[in-house]
């Protein structure tokens, strides 16, 4: 599977439940694990190998949903899959997955090392105070 958002991110919106700006947002790292638009919380996809907080978040006009890139250090050789999740202390809700990068291939580390996930480049249309650091994670 491609990256993807799941399919409740437009419901918790609506509900007033996902404030990205404010929201504890994390990225989790998994392996071995498969998409399922209809997955709602972090434990029906798969346990994490590891998990690091999305920082510098702000919603663009448009609807694109903005953060900096994130590293996992010290991650064994092979190919791995992000979940982008709202952590509210129990059972995150999933919000985004992502297994490939821009060529289409996936996340891969040929050797022992950091693991950097840059989602996608911000569109030339978005404000000039979106730092060249600051990528889009989902557009909504």
């Amino acid at each position: 599977m491609a990256n993807a958002k799941y399919s409740q991110v437009i419901d918790l919106l609506a509900a007033g439940k996902l404030n990205w700006a404010t929201n504890n947002i994390q990225a989790a790292l998994l392996q071995g694990e498969s998409f399922d638009e209809s997955h709602r919380k972090l434990s029906e996809v798969g346990t994490p190998v590891a998990r690091q907080p999305i920082q510098g978040r702000s919603v663009a006009a448009g609807g694109a949903f903005l953060g900096y890139a994130v590293a996992f250090p010290r991650v064994a050789a092979g190919n791995y899959q992000v979940v982008v999740m709202q952590d509210d202390g129990m059972d995150p809700n999933v919000l985004a997955w992502y297994d490939t990068d821009e060529q289409d291939d996936p996340l891969s580390t040929e050797n022992e090392g950091t693991l950097v996930v840059r989602p996608i480049v911000v569109p030339s249309d978005l404000p000039p105070d979106s730092s060249s650091t600051t990528r889009v994670w989902m557009t909504v």
